[in-house]
Formats: structure tokens, C-alpha cells, sequence
């Protein structure tokens, strides 16, 4: 979740409020937040899980209480991978949505010192 949150923030929100790039947000980056919102709320279902004794849990429920969501959004991503991977490619031959891709890539490393 960490990963994606960042991918959020040092792209899709720079990307946002970069108004001179020529590349689509939205298809290069997908349900993204649909995907961070339903693992957010599995991973706090399973945290909630942690706190009762190994007899009373359920996990599995954790998993089945979000299922249709969790299919949803995954089946979607996974369906359009193969799209925005070409799209990814055709922004890398362009130098500025590339140029632009890299400094997103450094604000990133900048804020988490990698």
C-alpha cells in the first residue's frame, strides 16, 4: 500500500497539476485509487482480526466481505495492463513526457530517501 499511495502522490498528483504534458492520467494510471481503497480497507478488516483471540478470528471473511470489490477492481486493472503498458512505452519515446515521468521517479526518491 505504501507503494501505490506514493505512485499516487508523485505521479498522478504531479501529473494533475502539470498542465503542459500530453499524456492521459487516467488511462496511464487506471483505478489505481479504487485498488489503494479497497486494500486499505481489507488490510484494517484484517488488523481488526489481529486483536481477538486465534479461535475468533475469521479471515477468510475479511476476504469474502470484499470479494466482489476486490474482483472488480483487480479484474480491471489486470484486463488494461497490456494497454497501458504500450501507452507507458510511447510515453518513453517522447522526450518530454519521458523527461517528465523522471522527475515524477525523483520526487519520489527525494521524499523517501532512495
Amino acid at each position: 500500500l505504501v507503494q501505490m499511495r506514493l505512485c499516487v502522490a508523485g505521479f498522478i498528483d504531479f501529473l494533475l497539476q502539470d498542465e503542459t504534458h500530453t499524456m492521459d492520467v487516467d488511462m496511464l494510471f487506471l483505478n489505481i485509487k479504487g485498488i489503494v481503497d479497497v486494500s486499505e480497507r481489507l488490510l484494517m478488516m484484517l488488523r481488526g482480526q489481529q486483536t481477538l483471540m486465534s479461535h475468533e478470528q475469521m479471515i477468510g471473511r475479511c476476504f469474502t466481505h470484499l470479494e466482489a470489490e476486490l474482483h472488480k477492481e483487480y479484474t480491471f486493472y489486470l484486463e488494461n495492463h497490456a494497454a497501458v503498458m504500450e501507452l507507458v512505452r510511447e510515453y518513453q519515446d517522447d522526450k518530454q513526457n519521458r523527461d517528465l515521468l523522471n522527475a515524477c521517479l525523483q520526487n519520489i526518491k527525494d521524499e523517501t530517501s532512495c
